[in-house]
């Protein structure tokens, strides 16, 4: 009725919608018997339209823009590592060669600090990225997370040592290699230790001895805990900090 088509024609008016002419025929529908006429095909669209095309194409294009940068900040990460190892072996060779001195033990320091954070940045990236993957596609996502795991595991591992000059990948003799070495480094000393027969200036108070030998509290230990970050596991068992909180008694 007229009522209703007015009303119709309110709404479109209203939301600031245009009905887009067609040409042709009148009708784009006929009932077989030809009693019955109708026009189906109707485009209603807005002033707006065009700015939500350039809207897609602009997130198109931004789109490339962070993959590019996303790329670039997977590659610092790495090319930090080995730069900080590369000056931590240098280091290493100086306090070896007894050339220490208070500015070198705290380059070493801060050295181990920015090393540590970075690796620390690397295993929250892996936990979200797995726990978005979790999240999305359940647990097909094992696949994955343990892509990512071995992959680590395979940058870290040692694949091979110089043994008399030669490189040598008989996993049998690397085991060896690393055996002797350690062997020697924690073995008793054929000579006697170094004594030190001085008097320290500055010596623990008795209060500050008492409290190194005391027990440890329950509500110590509930801080420790809870200071640490929950998505750290303390054992090989696997169960995180986060476990520990919620089931905490």
């Amino acid at each position: 009725n007229q009522s209703s088509s007015r009303l119709f024609n309110h709404f479109i008016t209203s939301s600031g919608l245009v009905d887009v002419k067609l040409e042709g025929y009148s009708f784009t529908w006929v009932h077989p018997s030809a009693t019955k006429m109708s026009k189906l095909d109707c485009f209603l669209v807005s002033e707006d339209i065009n700015g939500l095309i350039r809207f897609k194409n602009e997130l198109q294009d931004l789109k490339k823009i962070i993959r590019s940068w996303i790329k670039d900040k997977k590659l610092q990460p790495s090319g930090a590592i080995n730069s900080i190892k590369e000056d931590l072996i240098d280091i290493d060779k100086n306090l070896d060669s007894e050339n220490v001195s208070d500015e070198i033990l705290l380059k070493r320091m801060e050295l181990t600090r920015k090393l540590h954070d970075i690796n620390q940045m690397e295993a929250r990236d892996y936990v979200q990225k797995s726990k978005i993957k979790w999240v999305i596609e359940g647990d097909e996502n094992s696949k994955f997370f343990h892509g990512i795991v071995n992959k680590k595991r395979s940058q870290l591992s040692i694949r091979g040592v110089f043994v008399d000059g030669d490189w040598n990948t008989d996993p049998k003799v690397v085991k060896d290699v690393f055996k002797d070495h350690f062997t020697t480094c924690f073995k008793q000393p054929a000579h006697g230790r170094l004594k030190l027969n001085i008097s320290f200036p500055n010596r623990l108070s008795i209060d500050q001895v008492s409290d190194i030998d005391r027990s440890v509290s329950r509500d110590e230990i509930r801080v420790a805990v809870w200071n640490c970050g929950e998505n750290k596991s303390p054992s090989p068992d696997g169960y995180t900090f986060e476990f520990f909180r919620r089931y905490w008694r």
